[in-house]
């Protein structure tokens, strides 16, 4: 593909920028052809062989999944409100889900450091598998 500075909605159509805010609310090329007034073949040549297309299209991708990161991480400090009020209250449930899912966490290489395990965790999760509980 073309190196473009970048794609500027003027060079596009009504129908393409149309066609490009219908697949990100994941329409098949079927369903945005016909929505738009054109081929399907034509959304599919828009897709393969026009950089200005392929570039808008990816340019808000990005928007839009730059909005859904920054939402689920603002949303991750309320969930884990929900939890530590969970946890709180003494919900065994919730306490094992939080266990199982800290155990699972890794850091980043970058952030990793030698831990020891701790030998009563490990026990605390054998002994509720024998249980039934985890």
């Amino acid at each position: 593909m073309k190196s473009l500075a970048k794609a500027n909605p003027k060079q596009l159509t009504v129908k393409q920028l149309n066609a490009i805010d219908l697949l990100l609310l994941g329409k098949t090329t079927q369903e945005v052809a016909e929505a738009v007034g054109v081929t399907r073949s034509t959304i599919s040549m828009w897709l393969n062989r026009n950089p200005y297309f392929q570039q808008e299209l990816e340019r808000k991708r990005q928007e839009v999944w730059g909005s859904a990161l920054d939402r689920m991480r603002s949303l991750t400090f309320k969930a884990l409100d929900v939890i530590e009020n969970s946890l709180n209250r003494g919900e065994v449930k919730t306490a094992l889900k939080f266990l199982e899912l800290v155990k699972n966490l890794e850091p980043p290489a970058q952030q990793r450091e030698e831990v020891t395990p701790i030998p009563a965790f490990e026990e605390c999760f054998e002994e509720m598998e024998k249980m039934g509980i985890y």
